[in-house]
């Protein structure tokens, strides 16, 4: 084993796959390739030699034992998401639920006040045709 590879094993650096960051070197040694050339899974055993020194390369950098763990992290971190979406799409069903209630209960009491002022109307012409 290289020094280099000794030292990426010791000290696995993450692949820093946020937003607008590279996905790795292995990852990109298999992508670029399959953009020249087709999907891997048509690969001829011809074409493997030209691809296995720089696959070798990029495995000292990033092993693929690192990149499933780092996509298992996100697999994880997706699926959080996508439950805490869900929670917020269930409160903001409950808030828009809530905020109907309120309406049809507003319009009602609105209702119930126009009402009221059109009785103390009444009344009061009463009053003042009594006077």
């Amino acid at each position: 084993m290289t020094d280099k590879a000794t030292e990426s094993n010791a000290n696995p650096q993450p692949l820093g796959l946020g937003l607008g960051e590279g996905l790795g070197p292995l990852v990109e040694v298999l992508a670029t390739w399959e953009d020249q050339n087709g999907a891997m899974c048509a690969i001829l055993p011809s074409e493997w030699d030209a691809l296995k020194q720089d696959v070798m390369d990029a495995c000292v950098l990033q092993s693929p034992r690192m990149l499933r763990t780092e996509m298992q992290g996100l697999l994880a971190k997706v699926a959080e998401l996508e439950a805490t979406e869900e929670g917020a799409k269930t409160a903001f069903a409950h808030v828009v639920d809530s905020k109907r209630d309120l309406e049809r209960e507003n319009a009602k009491l609105r209702g119930l006040l126009d009402d009221a002022r059109a009785q103390i109307r009444r009344q009061s012409a009463l009053v003042s045709s009594r006077a």
